[in-house]
């Protein structure tokens, strides 16, 4: 089989962006994924639903299709679609030993933004100091995945630093409860940014207006379980959109084992087709773009390059959970309707915690986590029930992410079939999370909430899914370390670019920057090309 395409590998973020990218370049493109997809009776349940409003539903079909991922010793369950678990990989415990760690691996069409947050920040310009491009390089290209990605924003305190794209979509209505605290803290203001706290509303990957075929968010309050109206970014949709292209193709069922590159403008694409694994089939490419995932791009870089020792490290973004008692707002039964996504970011900035920013989303009232905080109020028995639902109304939750450097990476190593994942010592990562509770303590006046610090679940290595800078893009790559256009040094037409090749992982949310860098390596490179070739 020959196509003379320029091959994508893996349809999440990174991969949608990519062809997004080589498309506009006028380019055919070819995408080759494993394409696994979410069950068609639970898809068609879904639908079902989508095609009525939410007062139509009836309390079984919502059953159904909302159950709710428990904690398992200590971790967070893999969060599901529609109770599926399909957005993750099966069987990679062969292939993946983590001592540890926490890193998933996914095959779904779509990747892991089938279960994401879909909370959305370009990256803090003063964190890509020591990258070998800027914030500046990456604007065009957050503002030209518009056609793909919406961004459902607010012009407020955040964009003084956090610069929104040129296209917004109108913001997500908070919940009432959010809404109230916000209105409490925000006489406070001025002074909660002289220390160094910024806030603002979540800006997120939904679809708030109809258009295109699509659905809009409805507020159902079923996002942390799945969307019936399918209104949440994930890229599998964009898949299904970008074949509107003529020049896109889209090939399933294949898992890509090795690259090889034979000429200066040829590059072989070993696969095993899905399902008959003994079936070994080959790819001609002008040039490829991985775009598979930190895991999967591992595997991949490993079995084709003759770089030794095979040994690199897999940066992650340490998380946290925080239940925080508000002293006025509460929950009410309208927000049961709410989206359930985050409601409002806090940004800790120039603090003496951390070089490097601290990012807090903040969830009002979610039926995960107070069945689990529930429990651990348990002690408080039956007859002080009414006690434990006075503090469960009042809750709010802190998502925390730091910055990679501010946790000890993850070291890889492959041997034979085999890729290890051991954990580091995790004593600079918990230290900063304690400060950084501490640190919201000492805020509970301006805050009007305390930090039910007793409460706190941390995150192991790699939970929560920001994981990559295994090669990361460097002025002078060598090693494991790639140029500006995602290349190792020993490969030409060979090109990382998921969230792999960044140099380091700021604590803000990665999906949004992942692609506007994987669109700048697609566009740059395909210029480069022609301008070596004399092409205009």
């Amino acid at each position: 089989r020959v196509l003379m395409d320029y091959f994508v590998i893996g349809s999440g973020p990174a991969g949608v962006a990519c062809a997004l990218g080589l498309l506009n370049q006028g380019v055919r493109v070819t995408l080759l994924d494993v394409g696994d997809c979410l069950e068609p009776t639970l898809r068609d349940q879904a639908v079902s639903l989508s095609q009525r409003d939410p007062e139509q539903w009836l309390p079984e079909e919502i059953t159904a299709l909302s159950q709710q991922p428990q904690m398992q010793g200590g971790k967070l369950a893999k969060k599901t679609l529609f109770g599926s678990s399909f957005s993750y990989a099966e069987g990679t415990e062969a292939r993946f030993r983590q001592q540890g760690s926490h890193a998933l691996q996914s095959f779904a069409k779509g990747g892991l933004s089938n279960v994401w947050g879909a909370s959305v920040l370009p990256f803090l310009a003063e964190e890509m100091v020591r990258w070998p491009l800027t914030a500046r390089d990456l604007t065009a290209h957050y503002n030209a995945l518009s056609p793909l990605i919406p961004v459902a924003a607010e012009r407020d305190a955040l964009e003084k630093w956090f610069p929104l794209p040129e296209k917004i979509a109108p913001a997500m209505a908070p919940s009432s409860q959010a809404a109230r605290w916000a209105s409490v803290i925000r006489k406070y203001r001025s002074r909660l940014e002289k220390r160094g706290l910024v806030y603002g509303q979540s800006r997120l990957a939904v679809h708030t207006q109809k258009g295109s075929g699509r659905n809009a968010c409805r507020n159902a309050g079923l996002c942390l379980t799945g969307c019936p109206y399918f209104a949440i970014f994930e890229s599998g949709s964009a898949i299904d959109q970008l074949l509107q292209n003529p020049r896109f193709t889209y090939l399933p069922r294949f898992r890509v084992t090795r690259i090889s590159e034979l000429a200066p403008d040829q590059v072989e694409i070993e696969t095993l087709k899905v399902g008959e694994e003994r079936t070994v089939e080959f790819f001609r490419a002008a040039k490829v773009y991985v775009a598979a995932g930190p895991l999967s791009t591992l595997e991949i870089v490993f079995r084709s390059t003759s770089l030794r020792p095979l040994k690199t490290q897999l940066r992650y973004n340490p998380y946290f959970i925080l239940p925080l008692m508000t002293f006025l707002p509460t929950y009410s039964e309208s927000d049961a309707k709410a989206h359930a996504l985050s409601q409002l970011f806090l940004e800790l900035k120039s603090d003496p915690i951390s070089n490097y920013g601290i990012h807090l989303q903040v969830y009002t009232h979610s039926p995960v986590l107070a069945a689990e905080l529930r429990k651990r109020l348990g002690f408080l028995g039956p007859a002080l029930d009414p006690v434990a639902n006075w503090i469960l109304r009042r809750l709010i939750f802190v998502q925390g992410y730091l910055h990679s450097e501010d946790g000890a990476p993850i070291e890889v190593e492959h041997t034979g079939d085999q890729v290890t994942l051991t954990a580091g010592i995790e004593n600079k990562a918990r230290r900063k999370i304690r400060q950084v509770v501490v640190r919201l303590v000492r805020l509970t006046f301006l805050l009007r909430a305390f930090p039910l610090f007793p409460l706190l679940h941390r995150g192991t290595a790699g939970e929560g899914n920001h994981l990559g800078g295994s090669f990361p893009m460097s002025d002078k790559p060598e090693g494991f370390s790639t140029d500006v256009l995602g290349r190792l040094p020993e490969f030409t037409n060979t090109h990382l670019v998921d969230s792999s090749v960044l140099p380091s992982l700021p604590a803000t949310t990665l999906t949004y920057s992942v692609m506007a860098n994987a669109h700048r390596i697609a566009v740059q490179s395909i210029r480069a090309k022609q301008e070596a070739s004399g092409c205009e």
